[in-house]
């Protein structure tokens, strides 16, 4: 686990996410694949807004 100071990339926040969400019975896989799908294209427009941001 990461103390709040260290910085934690997007990725790392998802899978952390995921493996979370894996180690709930109430979640079934076939929910789960649907959200990981969910949550990678808002990954990716995140960092889309955040380079369009700073760019």
């Amino acid at each position: 686990m990461h103390t709040p100071r260290q910085r934690v990339s997007l990725e790392e926040q998802i899978n952390q996410w995921r493996n979370y969400l894996r180690r709930r019975q109430a979640i079934h896989s076939v929910d789960t694949s649907d959200m990981w799908a969910f949550s990678d294209k808002t990954a990716r427009g995140f960092k889309d807004l955040l380079t369009t941001a700073v760019a």
